[in-house]
């Protein structure tokens, strides 16, 4: 299993690099719903000739980063194949794969491989009728080269014993005419076909020959990786030896099969067909006089099996796979506006244990159409009533959701390529889910992506050779994820026995409910270990019940509250959620609708737990500012929009330790909680006690100021290591209907900040007022912000308030379309609705007329009727005659967001847009690749940094200066200044070149003053030091500072020196800058130094450096005074200490 995709792809030429047969041995490695559509003929390894019985493994060395990707596996890490009884026990087993195949690729072949032993004729019998196309019946001398040696020399028997058996069988049982009968083994030459064609195969094998053709030298070295010809071995070194030419494999087999034809006419047969079975035109050798061949009786497979005229001998009919009446052929025509146009479909259908294999032919359809990526995820949501067959789910594509209300049988997601599975027992059922199997044995066997979550256990076998599928379950029986080399499982009860065996790869994560599963757990190849930080988020994202989108661990803290320990409510409250205060007063709680008592009465209202347990905390003292233990350093963060969103990551990097720096627009946080958010619904004293904590802890808030405006996006590239942009859609949904610009047409937010800003006492009179007092209200939408326009609207003293929604209403309880416990389109009424409104649906805007004066004084509307089509989308039409006026002096748009702002930020940032124009979800790109558009116009602030930056490097010469002339000679003092003054001019020309050039390129992280640091760095970079100037390595660019840092002290110490030798100095400098002071530097600067990583890394980094600098400089200065021989004393002149001192600040403080 495993091919590289890209050889999916036609040659320039039109010849195709892809493997026409592909195998499906044990192992799956690779096997995914692409691979299994790209192939014309699919073969089921049972087994290999060499080594029947046995699974197969590829050493460590072997598996490069090409092969760990296309194998779905960890490079550098042994791939172990398990043998084939793992998911095929039986021959219904067997069936049932065959059939899996089959719907996976319905235009490929399906071959079965056996290998040549005793009964195999039996077997092969059985295996026509499990309707294979091909039947493949393998020698002992073929197989791997790196096949175990004593499997090689004692396993296995000769095709030719095999073969005999197996065709006589297939003819006697009137089996022969079903399938091919291919043949392999070390078959070289055009008599080993003639022999096999006669024996009864009319296809054959021949492997090790074409492979001599290209080129190998027979090393039996495969397992080796050190193959001198460039054949068996990913050695790119090696590979280079490789000198096969296809065409000498052409006529390789034009030749052998000239020689087959001479054969066949001396022999008197026109054609294969005629040939195939005819054992009586084979005789034994009397030319074999050796003692051991004396008694061997070849008459069993020479014998040719009686055949009347009906019975065939060779293929003549193609297999029934009983195809026509599957469920997926409903499912692909439920699926044609997501094939066609990727539109989302849902639909349901009732399932029973006949419907086998399901979603798999349709998984084969989005894989022809949109290769490995499949579909969006979710496009396809398919859910089911009843009990699955066997391998539900097999093979199903990236973008299918299958939800599966009822059980399984074997196979659950067997071969699992980017789906998702859910399956959960009838709600109507008495038992404990926990306790029961409801998927069976061999689930997502072979496995390489996608997600399943199961409420109960599964049965043995489990996530067998899983490689990348992300799956939790309530319990497994025996073998669970043995062979396993990727993927996540998580098991939230007990195992069966020899769990992990062979596992070499992925994480189990296993909830050890009675302190068993140490004894039950195959350690040979993983290690037991318990939960860490990060172990932790990835559990609560995946055993959460989706119900909560925060993940909020619910039942733990009900129970805290049940018991009064508030303490402990409040801090599993506070672990998965940043601000209890707000998700406890205007969350719209799917977690309710999620609750299991909301299948037969009223859910648990944990909302208003949330709000108690956080008001009580507050109280209780609980609740206090956690500053960081410590600081990254230099790892700065910028968070545009202060709203929900901004604060929550503002509030999680600053614990992280990061210095956090949050820009506002408005003269307040909070964003829409601040400015949207009615204060009956949220007062903004809540708004203001987080937010003084927050500071508290250290994050930083600048108001009023708008990003791309008032700071450009450059400064913050510059003064930042990351920005991450949170302020929200703001741009709202318009009603482009005539009179849309009469006065009293507002957006619901005008309307609503205006409100917010006249309660806080902010407002500005300046401002046209938007007030619904003594006015006819229409609010024009049904969602939340329509209903908070509703309330401020009665607040105000509307006259009378109406909202319409374009939507019909929707049922008060759930219906069969939206069972527990998926989120209810219920009828939804709020507080403000109870204080009074008239509420219409299916009712569209269809004019706003107004009076001479422009004023808005009424509506025009239509009724609407829905209905649901074939395709399953809903559509409207306007119902006949139902035109009407009704009175309005004021409309609020209240229909929702369609995408953030785009001018300023984001188009300066050029970030990634999704298909409806906002910011693409999980965009992510390093700072350090947003250049300015305008290269050439770089602002003065932009030059005078790189100046002062560098002057401040400038400081460290005059300092050298005074530290010098102060340690040598005092009369020199002066001199020195002077001289080392026009020196530093040199150097400090040549360092502010680089600078720029460091500056402006691609990397402005503040490693300007760190120029050692780069030596040590992996990677080159360049930087230019203006528009289309020459860019200059960074490696060298490094080497070019380090020799100035070497320099510098020379050239200030040379124009002083007068009579002094300063070589030896020079030399010092420099040794103790490379095997000192630039290993420091990278210690203690580099974002992988040890410094940084424990958190210390701006101040003791350089501390711990410039200390070694002035130690480097100090022991220069002695050496130089000892070397001076008219300076008699060995101490310092007493005078001289102050510049000494001065020159020690200087050279610190520079």
């Amino acid at each position: 299993g495993g091919e590289d995709e890209r050889k999916y792809e036609l040659m320039h030429n039109g010849d195709s690099m892809r493997s026409a047969i592909k195998q499906v041995a044990s192992a799956r490695f690779g096997v995914t719903s692409y691979y299994l559509t790209e192939a014309d003929e699919l073969q089921i390894k049972m087994a290999q000739g060499a080594k029947p019985g046995e699974g197969g493994q590829l050493p460590g060395y072997k598996v490069d980063d090409w092969i760990g990707k296309t194998r779905h596996s960890t490079p550098g890490v042994g791939l172990i194949s398990p043998p084939p009884h793992h998911d095929i026990y039986s021959i219904e087993d067997l069936a049932q794969l065959i059939f899996d195949l089959k719907n996976a690729n319905r235009a490929s072949r399906i071959n079965v491989k056996l290998v040549s032993k005793a009964g195999v004729g039996t077997i092969a019998a059985g295996v026509a009728k499990a309707k294979a196309d091909v039947i493949l019946i393998a020698g002992n001398d073929g197989g791997t080269g790196a096949s175990p040696i004593s499997s090689i020399r004692h396993a296995g028997l000769p095709w030719e014993l095999g073969l005999a058996e197996a065709h006589q069988t297939l003819v006697r049982n009137k089996l022969r005419s079903r399938v091919v009968l291919q043949a392999d083994g070390q078959m070289k030459t055009a008599k080993d076909i003639a022999i096999a064609t006669l024996l009864g195969a009319e296809e054959w094998g021949i492997a090790t020959a074409a492979l001599i053709v290209e080129g190998c030298i027979m090393m039996r070295k495969c397992h080796m990786n050190t193959c001198p010809v460039g054949v068996a071995t990913q050695d790119p070194e090696l590979r280079k030896r490789f000198t096969g030419d296809p065409d000498h494999v052409v006529n390789f087999f034009k030749l052998i099969t000239q020689e087959l034809r001479e054969i066949m006419a001396q022999l008197g047969f026109r054609t294969i067909n005629e040939m195939v079975g005819q054992a009586d035109y084979l005789e034994v050798r009397d030319d074999v006089k050796h003692w051991k061949y004396k008694n061997l009786d070849l008459s069993p497979i020479l014998y040719k099996e009686p055949a009347s005229l009906y019975t065939g001998l060779y293929n003549t009919e193609k297999q029934d796979h009983e195809m026509n009446e599957i469920l997926d052929w409903k499912l692909l025509e439920a699926a044609k506006p997501a094939l066609e146009n990727l539109q989302k479909v849902k639909a349901s259908f009732d399932i029973r244990n006949t419907d086998r294999t399901v979603g798999t032919l349709l998984s084969n359809e989005i894989s022809k159409k949109y290769k490995a990526a499949g579909l969006p995820e979710d496009t396809l949501h398919f859910n089911f009533n009843g009990t699955a067959g066997q391998s539900f789910g097999a093979f199903n594509a990236k973008g299918i959701t299958l939800e599966l209300e009822g059980d399984a049988n074997d196979y659950f997601g067997k071969g699992l390529s980017g789906a998702k599975l859910i399956a959960y027992p009838p709600r109507q059922s008495l038992f404990v889910p926990e306790e029961n199997i409801i998927i069976g044995n061999t689930s997502f066997y072979g496995a390489t992506s996608g997600e399943a979550y199961v409420r109960g256990k599964a049965g043995e076998r489990f996530c067998v050779r899983n490689s990348g599928a992300k799956v939790v379950v309530e319990g497994v029986g025996d073998h669970g994820c043995e062979y396993m080399t990727g993927g996540l499982a998580v098991i939230l009860g007990g195992t069966g026995r020899n769990f992990a065996a062979g596992m070499s790869g992925g994480i189990a994560y296993v909830y050890d409910v009675n302190g068993q599963f140490e004894s039950l757990c195959n350690k040979e190849m993983v290690d037991l270990d318990a939960l860490d930080a990060e172990d932790v988020i990835v559990l609560q994202k995946m055993v959460s019940d989706h119900g909560c989108p925060l993940g909020n661990i619910i039942p733990e803290f009900n129970d805290a509250v049940y018991r009064q320990s508030w303490k402990e409510a409040y801090d599993i409250l506070s672990s998965t959620n940043n601000f209890p205060e707000f998700t406890g007063r205007i969350c719209p709680a799917p977690c309710e609708s999620a609750c299991v008592l909301g299948i037969n009465q009223p859910p648990v209202a944990i909302e208003e737990i949330e709000k108690h347990i956080i008001e009580i905390a507050f109280e209780k003292g609980f609740v206090k500012a956690h500053k960081p233990n410590l600081r990254t350093g230099k790892k700065k963060v910028a968070i545009v929009g202060s709203g929900p969103a901004g604060m929550a990551a503002a509030a999680q990097l600053n614990a992280a330790g990061h210095s956090v720096t949050v820009y506002e627009r408005d003269d307040a946080p909070g964003g829409l909680l601040r400015y949207g958010i009615p204060d009956f619904k949220l007062e903004k004293w809540v708004i203001d006690r987080r937010i003084a904590l927050m500071e508290e802890e250290g994050v930083v808030f600048i108001n009023n100021t708008e990003v791309g405006k008032d700071v450009s996006v450059s400064d913050l590239l510059r003064q930042f290591n990351a920005i991450i942009l949170t302020g929200g859609s703001t741009i709202p949904r318009d009603l482009p209907v005539p009179g849309r610009q009469l006065k009293g047409v507002h957006f619901a937010m005008d309307f609503l900040k205006q409100q917010n800003k006249r309660v806080s006492g902010l407002y500005d009179d300046k401002l046209e007022a938007i007030l619904a007092t003594g006015k006819n209200v229409v609010v024009i939408g049904g969602g939340d912000t329509g209903s908070d326009c509703v309330g401020t609207s009665n607040r105000q003293e509307a006259k009378s308030v109406t909202q319409f929604e374009l939507l019909p209403k929707p049922s008060e309880t759930r219906t069969d379309s939206m069972p527990w416990p998926t989120y209810p389109m219920v009828l939804k009424v709020t507080s403000s609705h109870e204080e009074g409104a008239a509420r219409q649906w299916a009712v569209a805007t269809k004019e706003f007329i107004g009076d001479e004066n422009g004023n808005l004084k009424a509506l025009k509307t239509v009724e609407l009727e829905w209905k649901i089509g074939n395709d399953g989308k809903a559509s409207f039409t306007e119902v006949p005659g139902s035109l009407r006026k009704i009175p309005c002096e004021l409309a609020l748009l209240a229909m929702g967001f369609i995408h953030p702002q785009h001018n300023g930020l984001i188009n300066e940032l050029a970030v990634e847009l999704d298909e409806r124009v906002a910011v693409a979800a999980m965009f992510s790109k390093p700072a350090a690749d947003f250049v300015p558009a305008e290269d050439a116009a770089y602002s003065a602030a932009d030059i005078a940094w790189v100046l002062v930056s560098s002057a401040l490097v400038f400081l460290m010469t005059p300092g050298l200066a005074f530290f010098y002339g102060g340690m040598v000679h005092r009369k020199n003092v002066i001199s020195t200044m002077i001289k080392s003054v026009v020196a530093a001019g040199v150097v400090g020309v040549l360092w502010i070149v680089c600078g720029f050039s460091l500056a402006f390129g691609e990397s402005i992280n503040g490693f300007i003053g760190n120029p050692l640091t780069f030596l040590f760095y992996d990677g080159v970079k360049s930087g230019a030091p203006w528009p289309g100037a020459p860019t200059i390595p960074l490696t060298l660019f490094s080497l070019f500072q380090l020799m100035f840092a070497i320099i510098t002290p020379g050239l200030v110490v040379g124009a002083v020196a007068e009579r002094i030798r300063f070589t030896g100095y020079i030399l010092f400098i420099a040794l103790f800058s490379l095997l000192v002071y630039a290993p420091l530097a990278h210690w203690s600067w580099h974002p992988d130094g040890f410094l940084a990583k424990m958190g210390v890394w701006d101040f003791a980094g350089g501390t711990v450096v410039h200390i070694s600098a002035g130690c480097a400089a100090l022991a220069g200065a002695l050496v130089l005074k000892r070397r001076k021989s008219h300076i008699e004393k060995k101490e310092i002149p007493p005078a001289n200490v102050p510049y000494v001192l001065i020159g020690t600040g200087l050279l610190w403080f520079g």
